[in-house]
């Protein structure tokens, strides 16, 4: 037979079991601080060898995972393409028809970018032989490299918004499409977007 205090902590249990975990968690909390933030003190003093490895491991911000093939193609870039290198914006213009058969539309977006805000220097793909690899194998889609004019890193996404009003702004032959991307353009657009 249950006590009037059996009964009590029976409801008293019942009451604690349906309230909310983090409810009791507060009050474990709040009952065992000492422990609790000892706890937290030593945890803290554990991890902190691992924070100095930090800023190795999220080198280039956190976007740039060493080894990667994305690493390895910015190497590359930097390599065969050393006046505009992985700091470029890169346009992909791509038509209907061959580019050898129609480079007016390429010639436009080329011709465009010279001297155009922001812009240092335009890799031309129809003066590099297709070794190159900025025509793609059906000839309908190129690649331009445009280096970016800025003194340093922090003015480069600028200069690659700029990059994109230029292109926004050119007049394609019908079916054409030109659009930029890279790092820096990317930076442009969360720029834009924050």
């Amino acid at each position: 037979m249950l006590t009037g205090r059996d009964s009590a902590t029976n409801a008293s249990h019942e009451e604690k079991r349906r309230e909310p975990w983090f409810a009791r968690l507060a009050r474990f909390s709040a009952r065992r601080r000492r422990w609790v933030m000892t706890i937290w003190l030593l945890l803290v003093l554990a991890s902190a060898p691992l924070a100095a490895t930090l800023t190795g491991a999220m080198s280039g911000a956190g976007w740039e995972a060493q080894g990667s093939t994305a690493q390895k193609v910015r190497d590359e870039l930097r390599r065969d393409f050393p006046e505009a290198g992985a700091e470029a914006a890169i346009v992909v213009y791509h038509q209907g028809t061959p580019i050898t058969t129609d480079r007016a539309g390429l010639v436009k977006v080329v011709g465009s970018l010279r001297g155009s805000p922001g812009v240092a220097n335009v890799i031309d793909p129809a003066t590099l032989p297709p070794a190159a690899g900025l025509v793609s194998p059906d000839g309908r889609t190129a690649v331009i490299p445009v280096e970016l004019q800025a003194p340093n890193d922090a003015q480069r996404p600028k200069s690659a918004g700029l990059v994109i009003d230029t292109v926004s702004d050119i007049a394609l032959p019908p079916g054409a499409t030109a659009e930029v991307t890279g790092e820096w353009a990317v930076w442009s657009d969360f720029n834009a977007v924050n």
